[in-house]
């Protein structure tokens, strides 16, 4: 992997970005996207890349035949729980 260090003003350009942020050349050339992402649980800030976590996840059990349980059964669950 190639390591390119930012200056401190591009850092905080990104930090505060709540949307991918498009990377260009001096000429305006496209070179890529930066997706920002919540910096202390570094979890990206795209919904689009938890929906595709999610199904990742889903097909991955799915292939080790690990559980799978509906939206009801988990509030039911969660339901059925008594506070400490």
């Amino acid at each position: 992997m190639t390591l390119l260090t930012l200056s401190d003003d591009q850092v905080r350009i990104l930090t505060g970005a709540s949307a991918p942020v498009l990377v260009v050349d001096s000429r305006g050339k496209e070179l890529g996207k930066l997706q920002p992402v919540k910096t202390e649980t570094g979890q990206s800030l795209d919904p689009e890349d938890d929906w595709a976590e999610a199904k990742r996840r889903m097909e991955q059990y799915r292939r080790e035949g690990g559980p799978l349980y509906t939206t009801k059964e988990v509030l039911e669950y969660l339901r059925s729980l008594k506070p400490e």
